[in-house]
């Protein structure tokens, strides 16, 4: 059986999961709607939320997502539907036991501490052809993005016998080994 800091722990996670898909989105939507009406990514990345707070809600307990994160996810929910479907917004907002009319709360905005991703996938070449993905804490520096590509498994194989000669960086996605 799981202790109960452990649980506490894995809800936390998942709350903080929650809490950083909710500002994605909010982002999303905005950057959707602001732009050039693109409306159909903008449903997809409301629709994308909608899945997580249930997964969340599923995982974490009925009981216990009355947390702020769940709350906080569901009321974003809502307000971003309100430009697509605004009499049904409208009917969830009064369900949600609010009082003042959806069209009378401000649009809703992210929080860019909130989004910040915390662990980045990077993709890693060798002479342009994939070769591994690691895991890295978010704001590594370029010295330890460089030790970390070249000490994965997977690269030291196509590293044998050759001499690195540069790397190609793209920040926070990608790193191209070249090799002589």
């Amino acid at each position: 059986p799981k202790s109960p800091s452990h649980g506490q722990t894995h809800d936390l996670a998942l709350y903080r999961d929650l809490r950083r898909k909710t500002h994605q989105t909010i982002k999303k939507v905005t950057e959707d709607l602001d732009g050039g009406f693109h409306f159909n990514t903008a449903i997809s990345s409301i629709m994308e939320l909608v899945n997580q707070t249930y997964d969340v809600m599923a995982k974490a307990g009925y009981e216990s997502s009355a947390g702020s994160a769940t709350a906080e996810a569901i009321d974003t929910i809502v307000l971003l539907l309100a430009p697509f479907v605004p009499h049904v917004a409208e009917e969830m907002w009064k369900t949600l036991g609010k009082t003042n009319s959806i069209f009378r709360h401000p649009w809703p905005s992210y929080d860019k501490l909130a989004i910040a991703e915390e662990v980045l996938t990077i993709v890693i070449q060798v002479n342009g052809k994939f070769r591994s993905k690691i895991e890295l804490p978010a704001g590594v520096n370029q010295e330890k993005l460089k030790e970390a590509s070249v000490s994965d498994h997977k690269v030291k194989s196509f590293l044998q016998g050759r001499t690195v000669k540069d790397f190609i960086i793209v920040p926070n996605k990608l790193v191209n080994i070249i090799t002589g």
